[in-house]
């Protein structure tokens, strides 16, 4: 006769030591099966919690890496202020309350920037680098050898190692051959077609 459970339901017959009918109360095939099944839950559990864990580890790196990003951004827009103030500072000023503040205020700036990471690249002097330098021209040098950095125009910066915004420099292509940089040579009489002057 069979057993029912406490909601109502009809448990499976059994013989007299609990095992489910038609089992083999000795039967190494049983063991075996479980085991089997054992194993391949097993299987399937370290396979579940390690793409878990895969999961968690992308989502963390990708939360990181949004955030990284919105900074990048917040502070290259920042770099336009920056740039600004420097221009300021570089005006002819007295000494002013006025100009004092704006220097405080600069320098505040700066200490920001620093904390978050940023640094200004030094490129004056330096071989022309694609990665941190931006080249608008190309001037005849005869001090600043040539592929090197003449002059900055635009203050190029880092943030933690990467370049958040390159330098706009001037390179030099080195020393003229033949006439002085800035001396332009005067046409000879005979390329303008007139001759016996």
């Amino acid at each position: 006769m069979a057993e029912t459970t406490a909601s109502g339901g009809e448990l499976p017959a059994s013989d007299s030591e609990g095992l489910p009918a038609g089992a083999d109360a000795g039967g190494e095939g049983a063991k075996d099966a479980a085991r089997e099944e054992y194993d391949a839950l097993q299987d399937r559990y370290l396979r579940l919690a390690a793409e878990f864990e895969n999961y968690r580890k992308r989502v963390a790196r990708d939360h990181q890496e949004r955030a990284r990003s919105a900074n990048a951004d917040l502070l290259l827009e920042l770099l336009g202020v920056v740039d600004n103030f420097e221009r300021a500072l570089e005006a002819e000023h007295d000494d002013s309350p006025y100009a004092a503040g704006v220097s405080l205020i600069y320098e505040q700036l700066q200490g920001l920037l620093a904390r978050r990471g940023v640094e200004r690249v030094q490129a004056t002097g330096q071989r022309f680098d694609p990665e941190l330098h931006e080249a608008i021209l190309h001037i005849a040098s005869d001090e600043i050898p040539a592929g090197h950095v003449c002059q900055d125009l635009r203050s190029g910066y880092l943030l933690n190692g990467r370049t958040l915004r390159p330098a706009q420099v001037a390179v030099s292509r080195g020393k003229t051959p033949g006439a002085p940089s800035d001396e332009v040579p005067k046409p000879d009489a005979q390329e303008k077609g007139i001759e016996g002057i």
